[in-house]
């Protein structure tokens, strides 16, 4: 009996620490991403494009990062800047080598907020 009293207080104890670990691991405690837009249009005939989107919320004048796929990791591109409505506007130009570039947007993180990332485009020039 005494052997079954301490197996259930270690198992006790066991399970304690692990809530422990988990409540201060919590997703709960985690910062929000912000909802980062993109989309593109192309300038006249060329390869230059803009990539433009909005970053919410309340990222009024704030850097944002283009970042172009290269390998398994992001490269910054070019930065640019979101007006007074969260709206960022950024020209970058695709390369003439025929292969499928892959290009995101990113903010930086705040005291409020995680780094975030749009989704993903997939773009060539032809």
């Amino acid at each position: 009996m005494r052997f079954t009293n301490t197996i259930k207080a270690g198992f006790t104890a066991v399970i304690l620490a692990v809530a422990v670990v988990l409540a201060l691991v919590s997703p709960a405690s985690a910062k929000p991403a912000r909802d980062i837009t993109i989309n593109y249009e192309q300038i006249g005939t060329t390869s230059s494009l803009h990539l433009k989107g909005d970053v919410k919320p309340d990222y009024k004048n704030k850097t944002v990062i283009i970042q172009e796929r290269r390998g398994d990791n992001w490269a910054k591109l070019r930065t640019g800047k979101t007006d007074g409505s969260g709206h960022y506007k950024v020209k970058i130009t695709l390369p003439h080598d025929g292969k499928v570039h892959k290009y995101r947007v990113a903010s930086k993180k705040t005291a409020d907020y995680r780094a975030s990332f749009s989704k993903v485009v997939a773009l060539h020039y032809v």
